[in-house]
């Protein structure tokens, strides 16, 4: 029967029109597949994660290593921040897929901007260098047209101000204090150590740090964010309410430094 079939069509429509309509059945069933999953994905986020976190859904469409319940993470406390004029800054936003959380939560916030540095450039640390490269080499558009393109398509554009460069490029004249500091840049000992030094100071009181990949497991593969906050936060009476969501520590400015106040352990969940 399917080769009389396909005897029929060719005879009907000829060689050339009979292997056009069997493209076009083809795509069209892998297009209906792509749409009940994509149906399905979202239906999954939606009861896991609840109405309230759906505008978030986006940034699963954007290629990167920013784990779902980081990403929650950072739009709870993104949507925490003041509702009049909070300042957001991100160190590190490669295609940007956290900049579409963080601009989300944002989105009904008067007078909200989120800072995005990064050199979009595709260096890296040793550990992400060669991975970036050959992401960045299979594009079409650069760096920066990808990371714009995901904003405006699954972000909230008109918050977000892109910095282009490293962070030590925009510090020395830096001027505003920040409601949430995000540091995922490049992951060695140094460049963590000088993002926390120099951009650390220009959190409020109150204020949230947020670094990515910072981890207590020995054979966790970035393990130079976890000596920067040993070193720095987490035995340190500034920072406080300290919390751990796997490889994302997330701590608050405490309103009033005092050296005799107890130290907050880290709470690992």
């Amino acid at each position: 029967m399917k080769g009389f079939l396909k005897t029929s069509l060719q005879a009907v429509l000829g060689k050339g029109g009979y292997r056009a309509a069997r493209s076009a059945y083809y795509a069209s069933k892998r297009w209906i597949k792509m749409r009940h999953q994509g149906a399905m994905d979202r239906l999954y986020w939606l009861r896991k994660y609840g109405l309230r976190r759906y505008s978030i859904y986006g940034h699963r469409l954007v290629p990167s290593g920013l784990p779902e319940d980081h990403a929650v993470a950072l739009y709870d406390v993104a949507k925490s921040l003041p509702d009049c004029g909070p300042v957001l800054v991100e160190i590190g936003s490669w295609l940007g897929k956290s900049a579409v959380v963080l601009s989300r939560a944002i989105s009904k916030k008067k007078g909200a901007v989120l800072f995005c540095i990064d050199p979009f450039n595709a260096h890296g640390d040793p550990s992400s260098a060669a991975h970036y490269r050959n992401v960045s080499q299979k594009m079409d558009v650069s760096l920066l047209e990808h990371f714009t393109q995901n904003i405006k398509r699954y972000g909230s554009y008109k918050h977000v101000k892109t910095l282009r460069g490293y962070s030590t490029d925009f510090s020395g004249n830096w001027d505003k204090p920040i409601d949430l500091l995000f540091i995922d840049g490049n992951h060695s000992y140094e460049a963590v150590k000088r993002d926390f030094l120099e951009w650390s100071p220009f959190i409020k009181p109150g204020g949230y740090l947020i670094m990515h990949d910072v981890s207590f497991d020995p054979n966790f593969r970035h393990q130079d964010p976890i000596k920067v906050a040993r070193e720095f936060i987490l035995d340190n009476s500034e920072w406080v309410d300290h919390k751990q969501i796997r490889h994302m520590l997330i701590v608050r400015k405490a309103y009033e430094r005092s050296e005799t106040s107890p130290v907050h352990k880290t709470a690992r969940l």
